[in-house]
């Protein structure tokens, strides 16, 4: 019985531990960020000035870094999904 208790604890323990940390995987790939971070950008940019990403597995997000001979733009794709934009000249 004693063991029982004892490993009825742990499982439950390890449990909570998974729930409160997660379960250490992101919901979106790096092919998915890039392709979402390419639609993104506007008609007139080439996505050849498109950093590779760098990855942050804190919040689960990508960042990117545009940075054409005429403007420079930081592209944040969010571990909810969405992408956020910086324009260093305009903002």
């Amino acid at each position: 019985m004693k063991y029982v208790v004892g490993g009825a604890t742990l499982a439950i323990l390890l449990l909570i531990a998974l729930l409160v940390q997660g379960w250490g995987e992101c919901s979106f790939s790096e092919e998915y960020a890039t392709e979402r971070v390419v639609r993104t950008l506007s008609k007139n940019q080439d996505a050849k000035y498109l950093s590779s990403p760098s990855f942050e597995r804190e919040d689960c997000s990508y960042s990117y870094l545009y940075k054409s001979p005429n403007s420079k733009i930081s592209y944040v794709f969010t571990g909810w999904g969405k992408v956020n934009r910086w324009d260093y000249e305009r903002d």
